[in-house]
Protein backbone atom coordinates (compact mmCIF):
# COMPACT_ATOMS: atom_id res chain seq x y z
CA UNK A 1 0.00 0.00 0.00
CA UNK A 2 1.31 3.45 -0.87
CA UNK A 3 0.10 7.01 -0.41
CA UNK A 4 0.49 9.83 -2.90
CA UNK A 5 1.39 13.23 -1.49
CA UNK A 6 -0.27 15.89 -3.62
CA UNK A 7 2.13 18.59 -2.38
CA UNK A 8 5.42 16.78 -3.15
CA UNK A 9 3.95 14.69 -5.99
CA UNK A 10 5.65 11.53 -4.67
CA UNK A 11 4.56 8.18 -3.29
CA UNK A 12 5.52 6.94 0.17
CA UNK A 13 4.84 3.58 1.83
CA UNK A 14 1.61 3.67 3.81
CA UNK A 15 0.32 1.54 6.67
CA UNK A 16 -3.34 1.93 7.71
CA UNK A 17 -4.09 3.19 11.21
CA UNK A 18 -5.83 0.03 12.50
CA UNK A 19 -5.83 -3.66 11.91
CA UNK A 20 -8.79 -4.22 9.66
CA UNK A 21 -9.98 -5.25 6.26
CA UNK A 22 -8.92 -2.96 3.40
CA UNK A 23 -9.63 -3.56 -0.27
CA UNK A 24 -9.99 -1.87 -3.65
CA UNK A 25 -13.46 -3.35 -4.25
CA UNK A 26 -16.47 -3.76 -1.94
CA UNK A 27 -18.62 -6.86 -2.13
CA UNK A 28 -22.30 -6.89 -1.10
CA UNK A 29 -22.95 -7.22 2.65
CA UNK A 30 -19.25 -7.14 3.46
CA UNK A 31 -17.89 -4.60 5.91
CA UNK A 32 -14.53 -3.05 5.15
CA UNK A 33 -12.46 -0.44 6.92
CA UNK A 34 -11.72 2.98 5.45
CA UNK A 35 -8.07 2.85 4.38
CA UNK A 36 -7.52 6.39 5.69
CA UNK A 37 -9.31 6.52 9.06
CA UNK A 38 -10.36 2.92 9.81
CA UNK A 39 -14.12 3.52 10.09
CA UNK A 40 -16.39 0.70 8.91
CA UNK A 41 -17.72 1.19 5.37
CA UNK A 42 -19.75 -0.90 2.92
CA UNK A 43 -20.46 -0.85 -0.80
CA UNK A 44 -23.05 1.93 -0.38
CA UNK A 45 -20.78 4.47 1.30
CA UNK A 46 -17.35 3.67 -0.16
CA UNK A 47 -15.31 5.99 -2.38
CA UNK A 48 -12.10 5.29 -4.28
CA UNK A 49 -9.06 7.06 -2.90
CA UNK A 50 -6.86 9.03 -5.26
CA UNK A 51 -4.04 9.03 -2.71
CA UNK A 52 -3.99 5.56 -1.08
CA UNK A 53 -3.25 3.01 -3.77
CA UNK A 54 -1.87 -0.45 -4.38
CA UNK A 55 1.37 -1.01 -6.29
CA UNK A 56 -0.28 -0.67 -9.71
CA UNK A 57 -2.21 2.51 -8.88
CA UNK A 58 -5.69 1.22 -8.01
CA UNK A 59 -7.23 3.22 -5.18
CA UNK A 60 -8.32 1.66 -1.90
CA UNK A 61 -11.79 2.36 -0.54
CA UNK A 62 -12.29 5.26 1.86
CA UNK A 63 -15.27 6.87 3.63
CA UNK A 64 -17.03 10.05 2.45
CA UNK A 65 -15.32 12.28 5.04
CA UNK A 66 -11.86 11.14 3.95
CA UNK A 67 -12.84 11.45 0.29
CA UNK A 68 -14.03 15.04 0.84
CA UNK A 69 -10.77 15.86 2.64
CA UNK A 70 -8.71 14.37 -0.23
CA UNK A 71 -10.74 16.40 -2.72
CA UNK A 72 -10.07 19.66 -0.82
CA UNK A 73 -6.33 18.94 -0.74
CA UNK A 74 -6.27 18.08 -4.46
CA UNK A 75 -8.13 21.30 -5.34
CA UNK A 76 -5.85 23.41 -3.11
CA UNK A 77 -2.71 22.10 -4.81
CA UNK A 78 -3.90 22.79 -8.38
Amino acid sequence: MQKYNFMTKQYTPYTPLQNGRYDIMARPNEGLNCAACGHIINECNAYTSAAIQNDIGLGYLICKNCYDHELKVRKAVK
